[in-house]
């Protein structure tokens, strides 16, 4: 470090200097509360009141440093003495006068210096009244202006040492006159007057430091502990008054007063502050409660530097506030934070250090202090995913004050979780360049919302998902239904041409009824679906033989086979295996399955296997494949192949037609059984669909009466002699249904509605020629079939009522039953069930329609 160069006037000062007998004077509590009152006002952790003599500065005053004086060459303050300005150091680091001073490169590491010269009236410079930081920091103009004020105050101490100190020698010197020349009374006059007058400067002093204390909030004190424990305040500003509710002199001698006012609960940690901050010589720095003389509380905040003392006491010079609005206000933040959940944060950005409240660690599982108050820790928390941008949003907003910060990113719980949280903030405090400093903000718990919002994506997703499915159903069925009303409309206008050659008729009237069934089998895979989905669906268990439903299957399908020239094999070796089943959904999806197999194998083989494995208590579980070689289906497309309205392929130039609900209604009817069905399949190479049906009862011996044929049975029946009475609006139905009952010898009396038709009925019992069947359709004018049913029930007609309708859902069928009706038959009719139910006509038991209810 370069040596600064003298003053101009350096003897004179150096006269003026030792004149003053202030060098290597015991401390002073006037100028220890200038030092104390300099930190503070300026932020600083050092402040001195240095004198410089030839080779050393001296320090009058020290607060935040144990030492004494140091060599001129290093010291800061002889620079400092060589202008009337103050002299101002943000950073030492980068100042070629004080680089490399010992005081920058070691203890105690001064970065940022202030001093203001202390100038006598005359203009001598004796020293300075300095802050020292030991981080580089710029300093106010404000902080600048204060420090002026109390170096001016420094120079009234000062001169009320010097003044003091001639008081003690003119009182020395006037001793001894008064000894020495009893006889002088007049100049003992004049010496008792010049007496007065010092001791009136030296009062003067004094009330400036008060003035100024009582400037400033709270309280400026020292306080005093002996080496024997007791404790005293030394110097208290009157603020102490307003403080601690006592008058300076109450406890200038004793500190009992204050001590015995303290909160009981707060005692104890008092004291062992004071205590450990005597033993340590570390700042002592506490808020605590104090009762005052209307037996309120208030909430102080004390901050204080340490020195010992030769005698071995410790004093403190410090300040003092009352903080209980403060308190009160940020006890109030608290419960609105937590009360709208909200978690607080307060980052230091240049120290790192983050202050984080109670609501942020609760939001997160944590307890209070459990995680370190560094930036690390919230770096570490964010999800690695989030970070950057999160980062990104706060560099803009440093940059951008008007964009603010507000960023959504997944938190680490302390389960191990991920929470969603939302997280805003603004830059509260900046350098004077505009570096941010301090940034608060809070944290809101967005979780729930985040997930809402993903459950209503998921939701929306879903529903367009179902909707295109739905639409392009829709555009399938409508596909599906006008091929075979386009082959029966132009086939039934071919039947008009009374030329046609009979076997083309025949074979047009072939075509019409093949592409009639082919719509009823789409309109019962539809009522099917609903079926099932509507819970009504119910199962008829009986002894069954797995490999004869099979082979049945296998024969109505072969033909199909054979036209393709694919080959149809059974693989069937336990064909006596006997179960207790439903026959008819087993052979429902095995038909649905082989139908699958035909329509999308051209070349090859599709084979139909069954097998059954032993099972516990007398059941098994059957296991039947339909394994083809056809085209197969792509992998991304099983996972959906048992959906509703669903196909593998929904181009308009699709090879293959279908409804999309075949492979539906196999799953939930397997699901009914108490099974499961799965695929497997590679493009290009085939596809195997199996069906487990788990723990089915095995049957020792096979009910004769059961048989996988028994529903295609037919009555053969004849309606000679019989009178039908059909109630139906619809004249071709009436034409038809009429047309097939005459033909098989009944005797047929057509109504249009349900009022005549119970007046028919009525009239035909009265004249003792009774309808032996009625034939009652639904939906009819005036009364409707149901509606008919049910008043000629309520007079007593005790004859069979079969139901016709149109609806073929079982809600349908349960009216119809519990109106009184004894059978139930869709449309479009079948004539051979037609003919079959009316032959075997009978009434029904009022059981029975107690169950169907």
């Amino acid at each position: 470090m370069p040596r600064a160069p003298l003053p101009s006037n350096e003897p004179q000062r150096l006269d003026r200097l030792r004149g003053l007998s202030l060098l290597d004077t015991p401390p002073d509590p006037r100028f220890d509360a200038i030092t104390a009152l300099a930190a503070e006002a300026v932020g600083a952790p050092i402040a001195v009141v240095s004198l410089v003599d030839e080779h050393r500065q001296w320090f009058k005053s020290t607060c935040g440093t144990s030492a004494c004086e140091t060599s001129r060459d290093v010291a800061f303050c002889a620079y400092a003495i060589l202008s009337d300005e103050a002299l101002v150091v943000p950073d030492a680091t980068a100042d070629e006068r004080f680089a490399d001073s010992t005081l920058v490169t070691g203890e105690p590491h001064i970065r940022a210096y202030a001093g203001v010269p202390l100038i006598t009236d005359d203009g001598l410079p004796l020293g300075t009244l300095c802050a020292i930081d030991i981080k580089a920091r710029p300093f106010t103009d404000t902080q600048l202006g204060q420090l002026r004020r109390l170096a001016d105050l420094t120079m009234s101490a000062i001169d009320s040492h010097v003044r003091e100190r001639r008081l003690r020698d003119l009182q020395a010197e006037n001793d001894h006159l008064v000894k020495a020349l009893r006889r002088d009374k007049l100049s003992l006059s004049l010496e008792n007057e010049r007496f007065q007058s010092e001791a009136q400067t030296h009062s003067r002093a004094y009330l400036e430091l008060e003035k100024l204390t009582g400037q400033l909030p709270g309280m400026v004190y020292q306080y005093l502990l002996r080496p024997d424990g007791t404790s005293c305040f030394p110097y208290a500003s009157e603020g102490i008054r307003e403080v601690y509710d006592v008058a300076p002199a109450d406890v200038a001698h004793d500190a009992t007063p204050v001590i015995e006012r303290l909160h009981p609960d707060e005692l104890d940690d008092v004291m062992a502050s004071i205590t450990i901050s005597a033993e340590t010589l570390r700042p002592w720095v506490l808020e605590y409660r104090y009762r005052r003389e209307d037996g309120t509380y208030r909430w102080l905040t004390g901050r204080a530097t340490p020195e010992r003392l030769a005698d071995g006491g410790t004093l403190w010079h410090g300040f003092i506030h009352d903080v209980s609005e403060e308190r009160e206000t940020q006890t109030r933040l608290q419960l609105a934070l937590r009360g709208g959940g909200l978690g607080l944060w307060d980052w230091n950005v240049r120290t790192g250090e983050v202050y984080l409240d109670r609501g942020w660690h609760e939001m997160l599982g944590y307890e209070p202090g459990e995680l370190e108050p560094v930036l690390e820790t919230w770096e570490r928390l964010v999800h690695p995913e989030d970070l950057p941008n999160a980062w990104a949003l706060a560099k803009r907003h440093f940059a951008d004050p008007t964009q603010p910060y507000r960023a959504q990113s997944r938190y680490r719980t302390k389960d191990g979780g991920w929470k969603w949280i939302d997280s805003s903030g603004e830059v509260v405090e900046r350098s004077p360049d505009g570096e941010p400093w301090r940034m608060v903000g809070v944290l809101v718990d967005v979780d729930e919302t985040h997930r809402v919002v993903d459950e209503l994506i998921d939701a929306r997703a879903s529903a367009e998902a179902a909707s295109r499915a739905k639409t392009e159903f829709l555009a399938n069925m409508s596909h599906e239904i006008r091929t075979p009303m386009t082959a029966i409309l132009g086939y039934a206008d071919l039947l008009d041409d009374l030329r046609l050659d009979p076997a083309d008729r025949l074979e047009h009237a072939a075509t019409i009824r093949r592409n009639g069934e082919h719509l009823l089998a789409i309109l019962n895979d539809i009522l099917d679906l609903s079926r099932i989905e509507a819970g009504k669906m119910q199962m008829e268990i009986m002894p069954v033989k797995p490999a004869e439903v099979i082979s049945a299957v296998a024969e109505l399908m072969r033909v199909r086979f054979e036209e393709q020239g694919v080959a149809l094999e059974l693989d069937l070796p336990d064909r006596g295996l006997c179960v207790r089943t439903d026959p008819t959904k087993l052979r429902q999806i095995l038909m649905n399955l082989v139908g699958n197999a035909a329509k999308f194998t051209k070349k090859g083989r599709v084979t139909l296997l069954m097998r059954g494995a032993d099972a516990a208590d007398g059941r098994t579980d059957l296991r039947i494949e339909v394994e083809d070689t056809g085209i197969g289906i792509a992998a991304d497309q099983l996972g959906t192949l048992f959906e509703a309205f669903t196909q593998t392929d929904t181009s308009h130039s699709r090879r293959f037609g279908g409804t999309g609900l075949g492979l539906s209604i196999c799953h939930r009817l397997t699901d009914l059984m108490g099974g499961t069905i799965e695929a497997e399949s590679q493009v290009g190479q085939g596809s195997t669909f199996r069906v487990v049906l788990r723990g089915v009862e095995v049957v020792t011996s096979q009910d004769p009466e059961a048989s996988p044929a028994s529903e295609q049975n037919r009555a053969d029946a004849s309606l000679s002699g019989k009178r039908i009475l059909l109630a139906e609006d619809s004249p071709d139905n009436q034409r038809l249904v009429a047309f097939h009952l005459k033909k098989a010898g009944a005797e047929v009396v057509v109504v249009d509605n349900g009022r005549d038709a119970v007046r028919e009925a009525e009239a035909a019992l009265k004249d003792g020629r009774p309808f032996d069947v009625i034939l009652m359709d639904v939906q009819m004018p005036e009364l409707d079939g149901n509606a008919a049913t049910w008043r000629l029930r309520r007079t007593g007609y005790d004859r069979p009522i079969i139901t016709l309708s149109a609806h073929a859902m079982a809600d349908e069928q349960n009216k119809a039953f519990t109106s009184g009706s004894d059978g139930y038959l869709t449309k479009p009719i079948d004539k051979d069930k037609l003919i079959a139910a009316c032959a075997t006509a009978q009434r029904r038991t009022m059981e029975f329609y107690a169950k169907a209810i």
